[in-house]
């Protein structure tokens, strides 16, 4: 793990929003195979649509985790005020917590898609909580649920974190391949129900806090992204 001199950011809360996330009419699609790659018939196309995380709603992510309100979800409006007005969202995670047994310091989204999935990516801003330092490199803890079921999750993945701005970081992973492997994911009639877990792995300086929702950090969730995700860091199914 590698660390540099940097100056966290303070990130302001506020707002929730929830809502059943589907492709735009215009939005990019691509075809996968369900299962006989010489039967056409079973082929489907799938669409991209992003989900922007929208803030708990006092903005404290983790007071959903001990019993405090809805986790924080997603819709598709692209945050626009700044966390300096004071918009924004975020969850504090610790790897030396969650290994100690504290749930509540991981991140919890919950939304809604309605859709075929092929592919479910996750690009997260965060920050460090600690003063004149900031990442690299950082080990994150995964869980991706689709109807109360995993289908994609480690417990410990090695993410490159890119500096956007002072003291703020952004990692991206995908779980891809999804829709030939998973019967349930594969119907566009009824919204599914995905569910996003993340913590802090293995070390002690494996914290910091998750922020989205205003215009300098807009998280996402992004289904079906195709060749955008395609240099995501891959999680194992």
């Amino acid at each position: 793990m590698k660390l540099r001199t940097r100056t966290a950011l303070i990130v302001l809360p506020l707002a929730l929003a929830t809502a059943a996330l589907a492709p735009a009419t215009d939005a990019a699609c691509y075809v996968v195979d369900a299962g006989d790659p010489a039967d056409a018939a079973d082929d489907v196309a799938v669409c991209h649509a992003d989900g922007y995380f929208t803030a708990h709603d006092n903005g404290i992510g983790n007071l959903h985790n001990v019993g405090h309100g809805a986790a924080p979800s997603w819709d598709d409006s692209v945050p626009t005020d700044s966390y300096q007005a004071g918009a924004g969202g975020g969850t504090a995670f610790s790897a030396t917590a969650s290994s100690a047994g504290a749930d509540q310091l991981r991140a919890v989204f919950e939304g809604e898609f309605t859709g075929d999935i092929d592919s479910i990516g996750v690009e997260q801003y965060v920050i460090s909580p600690v003063d004149h330092y900031f990442w690299e490199v950082i080990d994150v803890a995964v869980s991706i649920q689709v109807d109360g079921v995993e289908v994609a999750g480690t417990d410990d993945i090695e993410l490159r974190v890119v500096e956007t701005a002072d003291g703020v970081g952004m990692m991206q992973f995908v779980a891809t391949g999804l829709y030939a492997g998973q019967p349930a994911l594969q119907g566009s009639d009824e919204p599914h129900v995905v569910r996003i877990e993340m913590a802090g792995a293995l070390r002690p300086w494996d914290e910091g806090v998750f922020v989205y929702d205003a215009a300098e950090v807009p998280s996402r969730v992004v289904f079906n992204g195709g060749d955008l995700v395609g240099r995501w860091s891959k999680l194992p199914a």
